[in-house]
């Protein structure tokens, strides 16, 4: 699973979200000066990281 521990961007006018999958094409654009680690207070979880993670979830094989 490409899940990695949550990041956001500080810079001015990108979405107030953050981002927790390595695969996400959009937390791949912030640039090293702009990210910090953790989720941020009231953000929420970037669409594209969540859909990732669903889909990561379902291709998943049952554990027993």
């Amino acid at each position: 699973m490409p899940h990695t521990e949550p990041f956001h961007t500080v810079e001015e006018g990108k979405p107030v979200v953050y981002h927790d999958n390595s695969a996400c094409a959009d937390g791949k654009r912030i640039k090293p000066e702009h990210r910090r680690p953790g989720s941020g207070i009231g953000r929420r979880l970037c669409d594209e990281c969540k859909r990732l993670n669903e889909e990561d979830r379902w291709a998943q094989p049952l554990r027993r």
